[in-house]
């Protein structure tokens, strides 16, 4: 049974939101996210999953669901693009690796409506 494309499409669509969800950060920390990814270091339970979520599968996985969005022919945003612009810096942005702030919704939705054709 083949999936239509419709289907991939959508299928897709929920893996490129996970792509948002990784946040890999190289702009400076705040100090609330210093704290926040201190606590999470020292937390077994959140080492057990993130030994699986590394920067080079990152590239991997993003650079396949580039390709992959390119031809169902869906717009493909990766937000650690966006937050790791030094304008950044000083915001509170993240709750923990997985997890943006309001602030950081906010500024998705943004970049959302400014870049994206949403069909």
């Amino acid at each position: 049974m083949s999936i239509e494309k419709k289907d991939k499409k959508s299928l897709l669509q929920k893996f490129i939101d996970l792509i948002t969800r990784i946040f890999f950060i190289k702009r400076k920390k705040n100090n609330k996210e210093e704290k926040i990814f201190d606590e999470e270091n020292k937390s077994k339970d959140l080492q057990r999953i993130y030994q699986y979520v590394d920067q080079k599968k990152y590239i991997l996985f993003s650079d396949i669901l580039k390709k992959c969005a390119e031809k169902y022919e869906i717009n493909f945003l990766d937000c650690n693009e966006i937050f790791n612009n030094k304008r950044f810096d000083k915001e509170w942005l993240f709750l923990s690796r997985f997890h943006v702030t309001d602030l950081g919704n906010k500024y998705i939705d943004e970049v959302l409506l400014e870049n994206l054709s949403l069909k």
